[in-house]
Order: structure tokens, then sequence, then C-alpha cells
């Protein structure tokens, strides 16, 4: 009863675990069993035994979007025995993305893989320890014509070859190269159409090839050339001008009727050459039909406007074509995303048979077609290097913490000085200069130094396990369920405490200093003068504080655009100078507040006062501890995300994905009939329907750096008015090859180090680069993890992401279920747009749960220190 989205499944065989640590046993598979990993198993609650079924998308030769595509058989199911569940060591975790969360993997047999996809022999992923060039190189001197999808074979009682392509259509590139290669191609697309028409007769169902074949030699760009037969059933006659009609795809599998005007200007007997049955490529559901009824087009054929005589053509000349234009005019109206030909023509000679193969393994570079290979190793390290530097994070989020511990250490150290002045006296009264009575006493500060910063290392080694022992259980879905593990090398361990010794030393030094000034006789006696502040220090911590002000606000106007690791900087670099300037007026306050009490008899108020001032550097270092302290557990607080505040969900209630494409509207009558879906549940309810191009997880869940973050396609005019101020329609204004993108914030700042207005580099499906530009951010938003763009740039660069895997949905609660039952054959998975952002914000608010209990040790040096402070003064005032 379990589900688990998105699996990953693997058709392999043992030679895919020869090289890992247990090679000694490499797993065989039967055709009925499964190899599971861990987190799959963990996710199904499988065990070895158990019976699992996967449902796995069978590839479509022509892609699902155009009008002639099967949609019925979208998906092969295999129901499997769980062999066994195998771990990281056995490659269960692996995985191109670079991503550090383990997919859910299922291991399957590579040919019973293949069998059941109709792929016999056939595979999409190659795994070489060779270099990447050289891998290159070799495919591509050894790459043939099936690799490439390309089919050549000799055409029947004609001296004429002809190259077509398993996939219907032939891409751009393909025809390119053949233009360029072979002097005497010639290219040929052949349409279905709807009708032929002429006046208020027509003929329905119809093929039309547009060509450059010497029929349409004499053409013009809206001259036609029709059959006799054609022409004898529209009574047509040279001059007159015919009709056609046929459908264009649109979203959503959203057929458009559109029409063009041709004059006839040739009509072509029957028994002409040109009128040839294998123009018409194998369209599925029409090419292997026997008669009309029999077709499955694929999109909806009225049966009723078929004619006996219609039957009779099929029969008698199949897919013969009943009309012509020029290749430029059919191109230019049925060209598409997926080609701009259905086959390429040439005389059928030795030379043109080898301009063939050169031409596919020399002229096309197998990269501009999709086939790449990449250093998956390398991509991975790149990714781990730059990734977020948490060791960095920590230190800076602990610099108010580290701050506090350098004021305490210095305040207990005078303290204990000032236990010792009369000793410190007599070795000043002996002749010991001051110099080297400071040595000793820093000797001495140095070896407890040492003995607390091993300590403290020790602590922080076990602190450290201990957060990430919180991440791996109860913390675990702040890292997307990744297994982190302890490392620290000694160059950290040693750095680190000899930085606390450092510090600790520096702070000793500068309260040291201050107090071995003082004379040999005032240290004898025990009685410790406290001179009034002096009218210097007063204009100082003015300035100090006026001037820190001054600089938090130029900080803050002069990085008002800054972003990503950049604001947090800005945001805790202005906290500090404010941190500042209320200590500096704190200091002025102390130095000066007596001067304001009044005269006579005092309060218990005004008497607390007054020794609160006896000893202002002690008072100034209690509430510089406690303001350390309070600062930071109040920034961490001010960053917790609310996924109830801000515009994130853009007024959807819910977020779906899911595994194969959905190629209906399921905002239409007709698209709800295709999953059952009651109109009466329905009619309240709105899906914005997005592609999805998958790539890197861009999102916080990721701890690596994301170098191809996943694309969404979206409409632009389906979400105006949504996500606050957000304009969409910048997505729809074009600057060359560089394609506008909106992303979620953190997102931009934080994953991709981006800001609006830069560029990044992106590779579409056929290998060409392109550039997206971030327009805009969404603070906060269900998107975090990619990028939107345009539909009609993502169709451009990924022709063959066919229908939309990714929806927003707006709607009552039920609908919720109402949708996972319907399109349960399609591997959704909808959460509400509320627990989405909780998801995400749970990573941010997990850290800054950590970083609170960093201010929270602040807090407690601060009482530790304010406790100190009192219990001295009470020491000290006991006659009192």
């Amino acid at each position: 009863s379990a589900r688990a989205k998105r699996v990953q499944i693997l058709g392999v065989d043992e030679r895919f675990w020869l090289h890992a640590p247990d090679n000694d046993n490499p797993i065989a598979l039967a055709d009925d069993q499964v190899a599971s990993n861990a987190r799959l198993a963990s996710q199904l609650g499988a065990k070895p035994g158990d019976t699992i079924v996967l449902r796995v998308e069978r590839p479509s030769l022509l892609p699902r979007d155009m009008p002639l595509a099967q949609v019925d058989d979208a998906a092969a199911a295999l129901r499997l025995t769980v062999h066994a569940i195998i771990g990281n060591e056995q490659f269960g975790n692996f995985n191109l993305a670079a991503d550090q969360t383990p997919p859910y993997n299922a291991f399957v047999s590579r040919e019973l893989l293949a069998e059941k996809l109709d792929l016999a022999g056939k595979t999409n992923l190659m795994l070489t320890r060779t270099g990447t060039d050289t891998a290159a190189q070799r495919f591509r001197s050894r790459w043939t014509l099936p690799d490439a999808q390309l089919i050549v074979r000799p055409l029947p009682d004609q001296p004429l070859i002809e190259l077509r392509s398993e996939r219907v259509f032939i891409d751009q590139t393909y025809v390119d190269a053949a233009r360029d290669a072979i002097r005497d191609a010639r290219f040929v697309l052949t349409y279905f159409v709807n009708r032929i028409g002429l006046d208020d007769r027509y003929t329905p169902y119809s093929t039309v090839t547009a060509t450059n074949l010497p029929i349409t030699k004499d053409l013009g760009p809206s001259d036609a050339a029709i059959s006799a037969w054609l022409a004898e059933d529209l009574e047509a006659e040279i001059g007159d001008h015919i009709v056609l009609t046929y459908y264009v795809p649109g979203a959503d599998r959203r057929l458009t009727e559109q029409a063009r005007t041709f004059r006839v200007a040739k009509i072509v007997p029957m028994d002409d050459p040109a009128l040839d049955p294998t123009l018409m490529p194998d369209f599925p559901g029409l090419a292997d039909a026997e008669h009309c009824r029999e077709w499955d087009a694929g999109f909806p054929v009225d049966y009723q406007q078929m004619r006996e005589k219609d039957e009779a053509y099929w029969s008698k000349y199949r897919g013969t074509p009943k009309a012509f234009i020029r290749y430029d005019t059919g191109a230019a109206i049925w060209g598409n995303r997926f080609g701009v030909a259905t086959a390429v023509r040439m005389r059928d000679t030795p030379t043109n048979q080898h301009l063939v193969d050169w031409l596919v393994r020399e002229k096309i570079d197998p990269r501009n077609v999709g086939y790449k290979f990449v250093d998956i190793r390398r991509r991975a390290e790149q990714a781990a290097e730059q990734s977020l530097d948490f060791g960095a994070l920590f230190l800076s989020m602990s610099f108010f913490l580290v701050t506090a511990a350098a004021v305490l250490t210095g305040l207990l150290f005078v303290f204990g000085m000032e236990q010792r002045s009369r000793e410190v006296g007599t070795l000043l009264a002996v002749g010991w200069p001051q110099r080297r009575v400071m040595r000793v006493l820093m000797i001495e500060g140095f070896l407890l130094a040492v003995i607390g910063s091993a300590m403290g290392t020790a602590v922080g080694v076990g602190y450290t396990r201990l957060i990430l022992h919180a991440l791996n259980t109860i913390w675990r879905d702040a890292v997307a369920s990744a297994a982190l593990q302890f490392h620290a090398d000694n160059n950290s361990l040693i750095g680190g405490g000899l930085a606390g010794v450092a510090i600790a030393m520096a702070a000793m030094w500068l309260t040291l200093r201050r107090s071995i000034r003082r004379p040999a006789r005032e240290l004898l006696t025990g009685q410790h003068r406290h001179a009034p502040p002096s009218q210097t220090q007063a204009i100082v911590s003015r300035w100090v504080a006026v001037v820190s002000l001054f600089a938090a606000i130029a900080l803050l106007w002069l990085t008002r655009g800054a972003s990503g690791a950049e604001a947090a900087g800005v945001f805790f670099g202005v906290g500090a100078l404010l941190l500042i300037t209320a200590l500096a007026t704190c200091r002025v306050m102390l130095s000066g507040a007596k001067r304001l009490l009044p005269h006579g008899e005092l309060s218990l108020t005004e008497l607390a006062l007054r020794q609160a001032m006896r000893r202002r550097g002690r008072s100034l270092a209690v509430v510089t501890l406690i303001a350390c302290g309070s600062f930071l557990i109040v920034a961490v607080g001010a960053n917790r995300q609310d996924p109830s505040a801000g515009r994130g969900a853009g007024g959807f209630g819910f977020y779906g994905e899911t595994t194969l494409p959905l190629l209906h509207d399921l905002n239409t009558t007709a698209g709800r009939d295709a999953f059952s879906l009651d109109e009466h549940q329905m009619q309240n309810v709105k899906i914005v329907p997005m592609r999805l191009r998958d790539g890197d997880d861009a999102s916080c869940l990721n701890l690596n750096a994301a170098r191809s973050p996943r694309l969404i396609g979206v409409a632009p005019g389906q979400l105006t008015g949504r996500f606050g101020d957000v304009d969409w329609t910048l997505l729809s204004r074009t600057d060359g090859d560089v394609v506008p993108a909106i992303g979620d914030e953190a997102t931009v700042m934080w994953s991709l180090y981006k800001k609006v207005g830069d560029t990044m580099d992106y590779v579409g499906e056929s290998g060409e680069s392109f550039k997206l530009r971030i327009v805009a951010m969404i603070p906060n938003s269900v998107f975090q993890g990619s990028l939107l763009i345009g539909e009609t740039p993502f169709e451009k660069h990924f022709p063959s992401e066919s229908g939309y895997r990714a929806m927003l949905i707006d709607g009552p609660p039920a609908t919720r279920t109402d949708l996972t039952q319907a399109l349960a054959d399609l591997g959704p998975e909808i959460t509400s747009t509320g627990a989405r952002l909780a998801m995400f914000n749970a990573v941010q608010n997990t850290y800054l749960s950590i970083f609170a209990a960093l201010g929270g040790l602040g807090m407690i040096l601060g009482s530790v220190g304010l406790g100190a402070v009192v219990l001295r003064n009470l020491m000290e005032r006991r006659s009192e």
C-alpha cells in the first residue's frame, strides 16, 4: 500500500557491481527480481521476498505532445520480488545528480527492462573510466545511424534511398547537415490534414506532402499540385483555390484547427510515380491499419465523415498524398520543435550512401543532438567544494559568543589579580619591573588558557557529534534524510585550539596592563582608588557612539542591494555596529549619570544606581555579556520563516508533481473525463500546469552546490497577479539567446549565489548552450529549488519534454485526494503549499535553533558574569 515517488529505475547486469568494494559477490538479478537501496526499502517498508510494482514510462517514438501520438500505453508495469536491499558500499545510492540526498533506487535486469519497453539491445546510459574527451572522440568515430535513431532504406522501384527517423520527425540539425553535405538531397514533410475543401465540397482526412521533389518544381509559395483522384472528388480545376484544414499542437495536447488556402497549379495523374505511398511516414496507429475505421490516430476522428470512396482509396493507395506543396511553405506551417522533415531522399549511388554515413560520423557532433559525456566524479567534487561552508557560518554566528567569552575571561582574570594585589605590590616594591611581573602573570594565564582550550576543543568535538546525531535523527528533515558523517582533521582541531588560546591571552593582556600600572603602595594596602571618569573618556565614548551609528547607516545604504551570504554579513555587521553604539552610550551614561541623581535621601533604586557606577568597568562588562547573548538570540529569532506569512504560495492551496507527464488539460471537461474526475467536485478548482526539466535540486534540502538547477516552464499569463508584485510578463521578453528566469529568493541567493540581473550558463537538450538571466525573485516560495522560465523558450530548448509534470492547484481541501486517486497511474505527489513551505523552512529554522542555542550559551556567560560581579562587589563591601 505504500508508495514511493520518482523512483530511479536502473536496468543493470553483474558488471555494474564489479568495481564495488564487495566485488567478490556481484549481485545477480533474475528477470522477476529487483534490488532496492535502503531509502526505497524504508519508504515502502519492503524486505527481501516482498513483491513490489514498478511503473516505468514507455518511450514514445512520436513525441506525445503531437496530435498523432499514442497516450494509452505511456507506462509499463513490472511486478517484481525484492531480491536484496543494498547499501551505499554496493552503489545502492548511485546518482548522477549533484545531490547528497540518496535517491529512491530500484535495480532490475537490463534485459527485462529493455524487453518490457520494446527497446531490446538499446541503452541510454553508459559508464566508462575513460576521460570525457577521449570517450567522446571514440564514440563519435563509432556511432552509426541507429544510434542517431535514423534509418536508411532503398525505395521500391525507384533509384532512390531515403533517410528516415524512428521518431517520425527529423531534427533540424540533421536536415541542415544533409542540406550542406548532399547536393541532390530532397526533403519531405508529410502531414495529416483534417479536410481539403473547395467551396461546399471537401475530402476528409488526407495526407499532404511538402517537398522540393520535382513534382513541386514550378509551384509558387501558395500553389498546390493535387492528385487526379482529389480533383475528381472536389470537382477541382487548375486555378481553383482549395483550403487545407489541419490541427497544430498546442498546450496540454490542445489541438488548434487552422486553415491555409492554395491555388491548384497542377493535377497529377494517379499513375504518376510522384504519387508514392511511401511518402507517408510510419505514423503510429495509422501505418498498420487495414481500414480507415481501424485508425488509432491519437486525436478525435469523426468516422461519420468517412465515405466508401475514402475506404477504397485507403485500401488501394494507403497513405499516398492527395496534394503537394513547396517544402519551405510546409516547413513554415507544419514544422515543429520535434523536427522539420519526415524524410530526406537522394539518388541511390555509392557516393550518397557513403555521404549519409559520413554525415553522421563527421558532420554531426553527437553532443549537438543530445549525447554527452560527463565527468561525474569531477562534477560531484565541484558540487561539494562549492557547497555552503558551515564552518564559516557557525564561526560568524558565534562571533558574539566569542566576544562574550573574551569579556568574561578578562573580567575573571582581573578579579584574580585584585585578590592578589598585595602579592603584586610586594614584587614591585622589592624591585621587580612591571614588565617582568606582567610576564609572570601572563605565563600563568597562558597555562590556564592552554588547559581551557584543550578542554574546549574536546567539548567542541562532542558538541559537533551531538549536532550531527540530531541532524541524522530528530532533525533529519533539515537535510532531506541525507546521512551526515563527522569528520575533523588535525589542522582544524589545532587551529581552533590555538585561536582559543590567542583570544584568551589577548583578553587577559588588555585587562592586566591597566591593573598593573597602579602604584605599589596602593597595591600593598589593598585599597583601590577609583578615579572619576575623565572628560576625555566621556568625549571618546560619545564619538564612538556617533561614529558607529553613522557607520551602521552608511553600511546599510551602501549594501542595500546585497543578497545571499553578503546580505547576511551586512545584517550582522550593522547589528554589531549598533551594539557598539549602544554600549558606548551606556558607558557615557555610567560616567555621567551620577550628576543627574538628586541630593539628599536616596531611594533603593538610586542607591543601586550609585553602586553600579562605582565600578563602571565591571558594570559595562556585564552589560556587554548580556547584550551579546541577547543580540544573538533576537537576531536568530528574527530570521525564522513562517509559512503562513508572505505570499510564497501565490494563493494556491496545493503544489503537485507527477512522474509521468500529464497530457490533458484538467481545466476542461475533456481533460477531466480522461481521468474520470467528477465535474461537480472540480467545478471550483483551478489548475496551472507547468513543464518540468529535471536537474540539480537547488533548494536548501541540497547541501551541495547546484550547477544545473531544475527548470519549470510556465505560461506567464496564468500567474498574473499571483505571488505578490512579481511581474510575470518579464518571462515573455526576449533578449537574443538570453532566457529570462524568475527564482525563489533563497534559491537564487544561497544556492546559485546570484542576484537580479545576473546570468548563468545552461545547456539545452541538444547540447546547445544558452544563458538564463535572473529578472525577479520570490521570497520564501513553493518554487524553492527551481527556476521558472516561459513555456515558449522551454519548448525550444527541451522539445522532447512532453506534457506537464508540475502543477499549482487552487481548490478545496478534498481536491488533493481526488487528484491523487485520479492521477494514480502518473505517480502524483500532491502536497499542500503550506506543508511544502514548512518543509523548506524547517531546514532554515533548524539551523536557527542551533544558532539560538549558541545565543543561549552567550546568555549563560552573561549570567555567570553578572553573578561574579555581584559576588565580587559584595566581598569588597562587606564592611559597608
